[in-house]
This record gives C-alpha cells, sequence and structure tokens, in this order.
C-alpha cells in the first residue's frame, strides 16, 4: 500500500467508468481493539458487496472489484497503527490504496466515477510547496503539503554538492579555499582566478556558483509549478542563496540549522508552519474575489452553472462543501443536471463532480465546512470567463 501521493490522483480524475468502487476506511478508532477494527472493516465490505449488487453487480464481478478491499484484511498489521485512514479505489483493470496521513470517516460510494471529494483538501492546489535543502554536501529537493513529503530527482544540471559544481573547473579544485584566489569581481560567479582574497571570500564566491547553477536548474521545474519553495539549512547559506535566485516565490524566512541532519519528514514539520499562512491568505484573497465579482456575471452560487462550467474549463476557483452531499445527475450531451433532495439510483454526489472537473481542467479547489461556502449554498464558484 502506498502513501498518498498529489501526482498519482490524476488516474482517479478520469472518468466516467463502468462502475467505481471507492472505500474509505478509518483506521484509528480511540478505545477500540485490533478486533473490533477487523469486524468493522468487514461490515464495510459486506455494504460494498450490497452497493455493488444494487447497480447489478453480483459475484463474481463484485468479487473483482472488492478484491484490493479484502486483500487489506490479511495484511492489517501493515497499517494498523499506521494509517489514520484507508483509501481503497477500484474498477474493471484498475485498483489502487492508499494509507492516508489525516482522518476520513467510513463510506461507500459506487458509481460512474471515484468519490474523491474527502481527499479534496490533500489533492487541491492550496497546499503544495517545495523545500530546498542545502548543505555543501548534499542538495535536495522535497515536494510537500500539510500532511506528505517526498524527495523529487533533481533536474538535469542541478548539482548535487559543491564537488559535484566546481568539478570541471581545474584550477578550482586544485586550489579551492586557498589565499590567494578571487573572482572576477562584479561578475556572476564562473571560474575562480588568481588575485586578493582571503579564504572567506573565496569560499563564498564557491557557494555562489554552486548556487547559481542550483537556481539555474530549477527554473523550469518551479517557474511551471509557482508554489512556495523554503529553503533548509545553516542561516549563512540563505543569503547567498538569494543572491542566486531568480524564483519570486522563495521565502524569505527558511528552516534553520544543518539539513543533513534532517530527513525529509522531520523537514517537513518545520517547514510547514512557515508556508501555512501562505495557504490561508490565499484561500481569504480567494473569498474576497468572489465577493468582488458577485453580481457580475463571473461568479455562481448555482450547481446547474457551475458543472457545465467545470465541465468545460471555465472554472478558476471553486469551493465545495466537505460535510454535505448534493445527489442528482448530469447530463453531458444535454448539459443538464437534475438535483435529488435523496439520492435515487443512478445519482451521485454533485459536487463531487464539479471538483473532479475543475481539478481536471487546472482550476483550484477550497474543500470547506458548508457555512463557509460563500454564497450560502454547497458550492460556489469564480469562472475565468
Amino acid at each position: 500500500m502506498q502513501t498518498l501521493a498529489k501526482d498519482e490522483m490524476k488516474a482517479l480524475l478520469e472518468g466516467p467508468l463502468d462502475v467505481g468502487l471507492s472505500f474509505y476506511f478509518s483506521a484509528e478508532r480511540p478505545g477500540m481493539e485490533s478486533r473490533q477494527d477487523k469486524t468493522s472493516f468487514k461490515n464495510l465490505v459486506h455494504q460494498a458487496e450490497k452497493s455493488l449488487a444494487e447497480v447489478g453487480f453480483a459475484q463474481p464481478g463484485s468479487t473483482a472489484l472488492l478484491e484490493p478491499v479484502t486483500r487489506l484484511l490479511g495484511t492489517e498489521r501493515s497499517w494498523h497503527g499506521v494509517s489514520k485512514s484507508l483509501a481503497v479505489f477500484s474498477t474493471e483493470g484498475f485498483s489502487c490504496s492508499y494509507h492516508l496521513p489525516f482522518e476520513v470517516p467510513d463510506k461507500i460510494m459506487v458509481g460512474k466515477r471515484f468519490y474523491l471529494k474527502p481527499l479534496l483538501p490533500f489533492i487541491s492546489k492550496n497546499t503544495r510547496f517545495y523545500i530546498l535543502a542545502l548543505s555543501q554536501n548534499r542538495v535536495r529537493l522535497l515536494h510537500a503539503t500539510q500532511y506528505t513529503v517526498h524527495e523529487v530527482e533533481l533536474p538535469d544540471g542541478v548539482p548535487s554538492s559543491l564537488a559535484e559544481a566546481t568539478k570541471y573547473n581545474d584550477t578550482e579544485i586544485s586550489l579551492q579555499f586557498r589565499p590567494g584566489l578571487s573572482t572576477v569581481s562584479g561578475q556572476r560567479p564562473g571560474v575562480i582566478r588568481y588575485g586578493q582574497g582571503s579564504d572567506t571570500d573565496i569560499k563564498k564566491e564557491n557557494l555562489k556558483l554552486f548556487f547559481y547553477q542550483v537556481n539555474d536548474g530549477l527554473h523550469d521545474l518551479l517557474t511551471r509549478e509557482q508554489v512556495p519553495v523554503v529553503l533548509a539549512g545553516v542561516s549563512y547559506l540563505f543569503q547567498i542563496y538569494h543572491q542566486a535566485n531568480t524564483y519570486p516565490d522563495l521565502l524569505q524566512t527558511g528552516v534553520e540549522g544543518n539539513a543533513d541532519d534532517l530527513n525529509a519528514q522531520e523537514l517537513q514539520v518545520k517547514a510547514w508552519p512557515l508556508v501555512q499562512p501562505i495557504f490561508s491568505n490565499l484561500e481569504h484573497s480567494s473569498m474576497e474575489e468572489f465577493q468582488a465579482r458577485a453580481g457580475t456575471g463571473q461568479t455562481s452560487s448555482q450547481l446547474e452553472e457551475i458543472i457545465p462550467a467545470a465541465l468545460h474549463g471555465r472554472v478558476k476557483t471553486l469551493f465545495v462543501a466537505l460535510d454535505k452531499d448534493q445527489f442528482g445527475y448530469y447530463l453531458e450531451d444535454g448539459q443538464e443536471v437534475y438535483i435529488h433532495l435523496q439520492p435515487a439510483a443512478g445519482d451521485e454526489d454533485l459536487l463531487n463532480l464539479a471538483a473532479l472537473y475543475t481539478l481536471r481542467n487546472g482550476g483550484t479547489v477550497f474543500a470547506l465546512p458548508a457555512q463557509e461556502i460563500p454564497g450560502g449554498t454547497f458550492a460556489a464558484a469564480i469562472l475565468r470567463y
């Protein structure tokens, strides 16, 4: 079983499916023993079997779709006490299961699309950032969210250490940090030349050369992502890196200390408080934008309008209620939305559908408690046009 990674969610956004099973199980139950957890898990599997039968999937078809779920019963020790929740997604020819680092209530959904709304706080764009961990001996780029972190392979052109950054400069390698060397004043660091200069000056110029190469190598990746970047390392490196940096979303503050002494999880824990206010401000500014555009035709609080707009890439920002479902169905050909007070056969959660369409077309989704949705409904959108 994998730890949830945002990039892997792209396959789950696709649809419609013949039948897709979404299975959520809370793996942390205060006061409950493992045996009771297993009983609760089995009860949820039986509920899934019933839901599949209601849409015409009797055995052996339902058995095949449920196999990724039932397999977890035999590997309980591998997930009990490790995850806060589990998520399993299964359709014909495809399945995946994930450890979730946050609490999700038990839920079974069967339909034409995977039910991803419980994951929206993670898979929406509003909590992604990078950590650039620097030392003279090592460079690490970490992709992180509020809950997760994983190391990213450095793009071509990014040196992994100071030694690698200067390995093709024979003069620099043989005479590095010796008195009597300096760079050409006023020029971008390149080849170290003979001249006047202290060990400290030469070391600083070597580091500056190193960081220019790191900055240049990361430029395309970071510009494409456009998310905050947090530096991690000893404090004197920050000022030098900022001189080389050209990426506008690099934070002025960073995680101070020897980055080589911290693993990825420790860096994420220390970096999150630095970026969290940025994401809170983004949500707040998006709310203000919705209010400012209200009444201009550039916003909507009606699912009948939001869903077709999201399908065709017109939704820039979507706010959806995380704690409510809105059942019904959408006919793409006629662009007609039907909303039901009670779920009927063939229905799906239209809030989930609006979010999937928005994410597939590059929009931003904020999943919030229902009372915080602007406009007083369960969904609200800022339109691109």
